[in-house]
């Protein structure tokens, strides 16, 4: 079972989400912000994907993807940004940022699912 870490300050985003991959067959962790995700990967959380949004307080997606491209453990793990911005609205694109993949919002259950699909199986993810 494929496990991930949805990351979005926005609670019914969370739950919707939560929903859509549990239905799925993901086993699926919550944190309403960047430093709450890094929390719980410091108490040794396993994961096989992070999806974050961008726009967030106290620690953003862009300041989480960072930080967890500068952990060795952590440094390859796929990281799905969750925007509500077009990319041509946004000065740099997620992409060119570093991030795996760009789902938009409002999100759509079988692109979200195709996005994980694809992003996994390049990373050789053997999770499922």
């Amino acid at each position: 079972m494929p496990v991930a870490l949805v990351v979005d300050d926005d609670m019914l985003n969370r739950i919707t989400v939560n929903h859509m991959l549990s239905k799925a067959g993901y086993s699926v962790h919550l944190a309403a912000e960047g430093l709450e995700a890094l929390a719980l990967l410091n108490d040794g959380l396993e994961l096989d994907v992070v999806l974050t949004d961008i726009e967030m307080p106290v620690m953003n997606g862009r300041l989480l993807l960072s930080a967890l491209r500068q952990r060795d453990s952590q440094k390859h793990l796929p990281v799905i940004a969750l925007t509500a911005h077009s990319p041509s609205m946004e000065s740099a694109t997620p992409l060119a940022e570093g991030f795996d993949a760009l789902v938009e919002k409002p999100i759509e259950k079988a692109e979200l699912l195709e996005t994980l699909s694809r992003v996994l199986s390049k990373k050789g993810c053997t999770c499922g």
